[in-house]
């Protein structure tokens, strides 16, 4: 009785053994996956760009969004603002890989209790292929300007959620339904967060008036 109990004990601790082992090891393939986005590529430096009212309620201003070609994982994006008489009254750069950080959630949730939605998640983050990545990243490169404009009414609303950094510029935007305030993420939060921008006439430049976790 008690050698089959041994035996028994025995085979359990392998198979712990065995199943911690593998789980490590699916672990490591995931985070390589999330590393190297299996050599995804931009192939072709991808210039986007949207006329929008911003710094001037007469006269629009250009948002540039430049994405540099090589590989996705590494290579650099940035934004760019300019006004009709080319003057730059916005810049910033931030990593490419920011247009696939959507892609590691199904868009199934899978069922099952915390491991099984682990195994389940890494299962579908392992078959992402090349083509899935830069297909993703493509359409997010696309649709990035589409609705970067934005009203008073949101910006009220964003504030529920959100951190007012300049409380004049803040209440003079959400006053006024004609104010021209515009929209970026925040590119290096692990949520997705928002960071919201007015154009000061009185500084001469662009201001962060309100940020959202």
């Amino acid at each position: 009785m008690i050698s089959y109990c041994m035996k028994h004990v025995v085979i359990l601790l392998l198979l712990f053994v065995i199943t911690a082992k593998a789980l490590a090891q699916n672990a490591a393939e995931v985070a390589k996956v999330k590393q190297t986005l299996k050599g995804a590529t931009i192939t072709h430096r991808i210039v986007k760009t949207k006329a929008i009212f911003f710094s001037n309620e007469k006269k629009m201003d250009t948002i540039l969004l430049t994405v540099s070609a090589g590989l996705i994982s590494q290579s650099k994006s940035g934004l760019l603002i300019k006004t009709a008489d080319n003057r730059v009254v916005y810049t910033e750069g931030f990593q490419t890989a920011y247009f696939i950080r959507g892609i590691f959630q199904p868009a199934t949730m899978p069922q099952g209790g915390a491991a099984s939605y682990e195994a389940n998640v890494n299962k579908y983050i392992l078959a992402l292929t090349k083509a899935k990545f830069e297909e993703y990243a493509g359409q997010k490169i696309n649709g990035f300007l589409k609705d970067v404009s934005v009203t008073n009414t949101a910006i009220k609303r964003a504030k529920i959620y959100g951190k007012v950094k300049d409380p004049d510029l803040y209440n003079a935007v959400a006053a006024n339904p004609n104010a021209r305030a515009i929209w970026f993420p925040c590119f290096d939060c692990e949520e997705d967060g928002a960071r919201f921008f007015t154009y000061s006439a009185q500084k001469a430049k662009t201001i962060l008036f309100l940020e959202t976790d």
